[in-house]
């Protein structure tokens, strides 16, 4: 049956078995075989599949050659091989013969696929070939065995070429029949070219010479010529069984060889250049790697400030090859290294990468984000609310623990303090989580909000007693939630170990030299909580291991001008704590006050010794 496809020109000049010329795609007829022969064209390539092909005949006659196959245009020919094939060409008693035939020097050849092909051609006037091609051939992956019969002018030979011969992991079998006269036979021979053994196993055997090169010299250079195969074993000698472990360069003139090779690895040697925010990689010379040769830096996505850190990124799918090792990216702002937790503030950064002696760069500036002002309308937060849902509703993944507290999978509603659980890869140990619930899937996170105009008054009683010294400027409802797999979310009070968590303070408390602790007030116990404070991005990071309602508390910076007070003032006021709201009407402090009282009090002075003098002069 013949598939017909378009007519292409490429095909012509192609004949298999006893068919026609062949000028379309698709399985060839009349081939006088059994199994499948088909063609396509891929490109500027014919490639010929054989099937489990078996044909025994003359072939196709072309300028006095009889061959199985034959080919003489000037397409590059491959020859994939499927399953077991064999050519059996019959023989041309009145010119040459040959079982595969490629005629013109400009294609080049090759039999490749997991199959295997016996090809054989029978006697010749002339020649006698197994294979015959006028170019380069190469043999890859495949197993080939070529037979030629005898020749009784020139020459038998089990496989020609014109150009270099190439083998690539693959078994190569060639020998040729007998000759009479001035003829000679040969198990491959590649006139003037080189036999490139890469990988594989290569025998030949020929009456006159195992492997030739040109009329009547030999050339044991075209064994592994070009230096990328190593010879595991090499045997030469008059036949197979008188055959001995040789040299290289003891193989000529030897009508047995046997050949072992393999392929000698590539050696890398990357150097490294860079150009912007890319660095390029580059090996020497006949380097096996030909992508991911480069590596990017990117500047961080969210660059709008929020209180966390942000994080420039680099590129993936490079070859790890290329790049071995693991790359550390660092911060600057001028000339001046930042640490990576800090670039948090608004400004204009650098970050960097180093491969070898190259360095690639981005520049990024972090803008300013906006908080409000108002404690319990701080969101504070750039995520386009239209595509995120409540905390509740966030898709679980299942076999995993995810900490979604401020993820751009959650609503911004849910986030007003820019809370973030800072140890979060311990989320499983931290609640006890059961493998039962982690294969369900869990989701985990740190709910803040603004209870200042609820606190019950009894937390607030407790909150005043433990923090004498602070002021309380506002209190919080902290929960922690796990929601595992489809059931209802639940409130953790207490954890297997401490939650480091972060929160953003609202604008309306920032203070220059102020500083923040946490009360939380647990069981109707008030604990004070230590945390660190940063004055610049105004971030405050606090332990706890229970959750319920905490205050945020204060102390500013006591100045000298603050304290003027007098011993009896601090006495009488010694057990009142609260504050006078009178409005101060000046500094106490103003030298201007000191040099009106003092003129006064001369003034007066004067006055009273005028006086004096009066009544004695009376």
């Amino acid at each position: 049956m013949s598939l017909t496809a378009k007519a292409d020109a490429t095909l012509s000049n192609l004949w298999i078995g006893e068919s026609g010329e062949i000028t379309s795609e698709g399985v060839v007829n009349g081939t006088g075989g059994t199994g499948t022969a088909s063609v396509a064209v891929d490109g500027n390539d014919i490639v010929i599949t054989l099937t489990d092909f078996v044909y025994s005949g003359a072939g196709n006659s072309r300028d006095n050659f009889l061959s199985g196959i034959t080919y003489t245009g000037n397409y590059n020919l491959r020859v994939k091989l499927v399953g077991n094939n064999t050519i059996t060409q019959t023989g041309n008693n009145g010119g040459n013969c040959a079982g595969f035939y490629s005629w013109k020097s400009a294609s080049s050849v090759s039999f490749c696929g997991s199959g295997s092909l016996i090809v054989s051609a029978g006697n010749a006037k002339f020649n006698s070939f197994g294979i015959s091609v006028a170019g380069p051939l190469s043999i890859e992956e495949c197993t080939i065995n070529a037979t030629s019969g005898n020749a009784t002018d020139y020459a038998s030979t089990g496989i020609r070429a014109g150009g270099d011969i190439n083998v690539f992991n693959a078994d190569v079998t060639a020998s040729c029949g007998t000759t009479s006269g001035k003829s000679y036979c040969n198990g491959i021979g590649a006139g003037s070219h080189n036999l490139v053994i890469m990988s594989g196993n290569v025998k030949a055997t020929g009456t006159s010479s195992a492997l030739y090169y040109g009329d009547d010299s030999y050339r044991t250079q075209m064994i592994l010529s070009d230096g990328h195969g190593r010879v595991l074993s090499l045997q030469a000698g008059e036949n197979e069984a008188g055959a001995t472990d040789v040299t290289v360069e003891n193989v000529a003139n030897q009508k047995y060889v046997s050949i072992k090779t393999e392929k000698i690895l590539h050696t890398h040697n990357f150097t490294y250049s860079a150009k912007g925010a890319t660095i390029t990689a580059t090996c020497t010379d006949d380097c096996d790697i030909a992508d991911g040769l480069t590596l990017t830096i990117s500047a961080p996505t969210e660059l709008t400030y929020d209180g966390r850190a942000k994080a420039a990124s680099l590129s993936t799918g490079y070859n790890t090859t290329a790049f071995p090792d693991e790359y550390t990216i660092k911060y600057y702002q001028g000339a001046s290294e930042v640490e990576a937790a800090n670039v948090k503030a608004a400004g204009d950064y650098t970050a960097k990468v180093t491969v070898g002696d190259a360095t690639a760069s981005v520049d990024f500036t972090i803008t300013s984000g906006g908080t409000s002002s108002g404690s319990s309308d701080n969101t504070n937060t750039t995520t386009d609310t239209s595509a995120t849902v409540p905390y509740d509703d966030v898709a679980i993944s299942t076999g995993s623990v995810n900490d979604i507290t401020g993820t751009a999978a959650a609503t911004a509603e849910s986030n007003p303090f820019g809370t973030k659980i800072e140890n979060n890869d311990n989320l499983t140990t931290l609640l006890a989580l059961t493998p039962e619930e982690v294969e369900q899937g869990v989701n985990v996170w740190l709910d803040i909000q603004d209870m200042s105009a609820t606190v019950p008054q009894a937390d607030k009683d407790l909150v005043q007693n433990a923090s004498t010294n602070l002021t309380v400027g506002m209190y919080l409802d902290i929960n922690l939630f796990k929601k595992v797999g489809g059931n209802t979310a639940t409130k953790i009070t207490e954890t297997n170990g401490t939650v480091k968590a972060s929160i953003l303070i609202p604008e309306s408390l920032w203070k220059a030299g102020r500083t923040f602790e946490i009360i939380r007030v647990h069981d109707g116990v008030a604990t004070a909580i230590e945390g660190t404070y940063d004055e610049n991005t105004h971030v405050f990071t606090f332990e706890t291991d229970k959750f319920s309602t905490y205050a945020l508390a204060y102390k500013d910076l006591v100045s000298s001008n603050d304290s003027n007070t007098t011993s009896n003032s601090s006495s009488s006021n010694s057990s009142n704590s609260t504050q006078s709201t009178t409005p101060k009407t000046g500094d106490p402090n103003d030298n201007r006050v000191w040099y009106l009282l003092l003129l006064a009090s001369l003034g007066g002075l004067g006055f009273l010794g005028l006086s004096k003098k009066k009544k004695v002069n009376d």
